[in-house]
């Protein structure tokens, strides 16, 4: 697949899209390279899902230009299993624009999954906030991230969290900076870390079982905030963090 998206000047639009296949299809494998072109002043929303077979490879490659004074915001969400998913992304932010992006990623026992990214902050004023929240229940997941502050007065931040379920599988954190100007303002976080027992133990002696509270933790952890997603997406998320832990996806 190659994907190509012009979004003119001015213009605002908010989109939802997604990848998936039938439920029958298991394995596979999947190739797309997506160039996606915001001109100047424009404002592009857009919330991606992804629901792909748990044997299925893909590769994905994507490139962004986004002009002067535009703004894009981008949630990509991906909670489904898959044997292995390798995504390459690149954008260029304009003058006095701005990125935002907030990613959910799940990865059940058998799943494995490489994100790399770079954020170029190419001219003056231009800003990005880019944030990942990972859960490995059994899974991989390595998420190498690059700020890259080339123009004046630019601000970024990279923030990364990631929960680790069992013994299972590994989450690979590399969040890294590049500041090419002496006036860009650029810092990243990174935490890797546990079910909290206390928590665990407070939603137990409430009535839950200790699966139950598990994926409610869970669930809590990959919640976006409000206003991000429609509560009936919020609903949706939250059923595939239970039906990934009971092995049902």
């Amino acid at each position: 697949m190659h994907n190509l998206t012009v979004i003119e000047e001015g213009a605002r639009v908010e989109v939802v899209s997604g990848d998936a296949v039938a439920p029958i299809v298991r394995a596979g494998e999947h190739v797309s390279i997506s160039e996606t072109f915001i001109r100047k002043g424009a404002v592009y929303n857009e919330t991606s899902l992804e629901h792909w077979g748990g044997d299925m490879q893909v590769r994905s490659y994507s490139r962004t230009l986004i002009e002067d004074d535009a703004t894009v915001t981008t949630t990509p969400i991906a909670l489904h299993g898959i044997k292995h998913h390798q995504d390459e992304a690149k954008a260029v932010v304009g003058r006095n624009a701005t990125y935002n992006s907030q990613s959910v990623v799940y990865a059940p026992e058998g799943t494995e999954r490489v994100s790399i990214s770079e954020l170029e902050l190419l001219d003056d004023g231009a800003s990005a906030e880019n944030l990942a929240r990972m859960v490995a229940a059994g899974g991989r997941i390595e998420h190498h991230s690059k700020l890259v502050g080339t123009g004046t007065n630019t601000k970024g931040y990279l923030g990364c969290d990631g929960l680790k379920i069992d013994d299972q599988g590994y989450i690979e954190s590399v969040p890294s900076l590049r500041a090419i100007n002496d006036q860009s303002q650029l810092s990243h976080e990174a935490s890797i870390g546990t079910i909290d027992q206390e928590k665990l133990g407070y939603l137990m002696v409430t009535g839950l079982d200790e699966e139950a509270a598990r994926n409610l933790i869970i669930s809590g952890f990959l919640d976006l905030e409000e206003g991000v997603l429609p509560e009936s997406a919020r609903e949706q998320v939250r059923g595939f963090v239970a039906q990934a832990r009971s092995g049902a996806l």
